[in-house]
């Protein structure tokens, strides 16, 4: 089974190719950051997975897309929920640091020692 799952905030204007599905938000009652993530989720992309067409190039329609349900979360709860987010995005990077700053000396001091 594919993965459709490609979903990008866009983060500044551009253009994209015609079989790219473009979805904007009233900014008012969205915050389309979380909603990407809600549409990145893997219960929504299994629902995606359902309309598929082709075999070659697989897709889905905007007609069929359009058809699933998106949650509508109170614009209070969506600035928790993002909130929610950065904090945890902190974490894993912080962590993710930790990580690679032993590989890094690692590498820093074998490269040293080829001199």
């Amino acid at each position: 089974m594919p993965n459709l799952n490609k979903v990008w905030f866009a983060d500044r204007d551009g253009i994209c190719s015609t079989d790219i599905l473009v979805l904007r938000s009233n900014s008012e009652k969205i915050i389309a950051g979380l909603y990407a993530l809600i549409l990145r989720n893997d219960e929504f992309n299994a629902e995606v997975l359902k309309g598929l067409k082709g075999t070659q190039l697989p897709r889905v329609s905007f007609e069929y897309l359009s058809s699933l349900k998106i949650p509508f979360i109170p614009l209070e709860i969506q600035k928790h929920l993002v909130a929610e987010v950065e904090k945890e995005e902190e974490i894993i990077t912080q962590v993710l640091g930790e990580i690679t700053l032993p590989t890094c000396r690692r590498e820093c001091i074998t490269s040293l020692h080829s001199y």
